[in-house]
């Protein structure tokens, strides 16, 4: 299993059981996966400074996303193109097998809306 969604990895689902192998790309949503408040940038600059996100009982979600991709400069960095990237390498190694089962799994299309920057500068 290669995927970047992490719902798949929380406590009560470990739905990775049973995989020989999986490989996780980790960050997705409201992955734990950056600590560091310096990695967050303003949340307002997303949402517009009138929505009230701060109460929003799922605020916190798109705050935690932003630090996780905080550091993300090009395309090749996106969730999506890992988990591709990720998968291709692996059917490289294991093409040969004598039978195996490869789960692909992509969060994206899915909140928060996320385009590439190469699509972002189309809009």
């Amino acid at each position: 299993m290669i995927t970047d969604v992490y719902h798949l990895f929380k406590p009560g689902m470990n739905l990775h059981r049973g995989f020989n192998v999986f490989r996780w790309i980790r960050g997705q949503e409201g992955d734990a996966y950056v600590s560091s408040p310096r990695k967050n940038e303003h949340v307002d600059k997303y949402v517009g400074a009138s929505w009230d996100w701060e109460n929003y009982s799922m605020g916190w979600l798109l705050e935690q996303y932003l630090k996780n991709v905080a550091d993300r400069k090009k395309e090749k960095e996106y969730f999506v193109a890992q988990v591709i990237r990720e998968s291709m390498q692996w059917l490289d190694e294991n093409y040969d097998q004598d039978k195996f089962f490869l789960w692909v799994d992509c969060f994206d299309p899915h909140e928060p809306w996320d385009p590439s920057l190469s699509l972002s500068k189309n809009v």
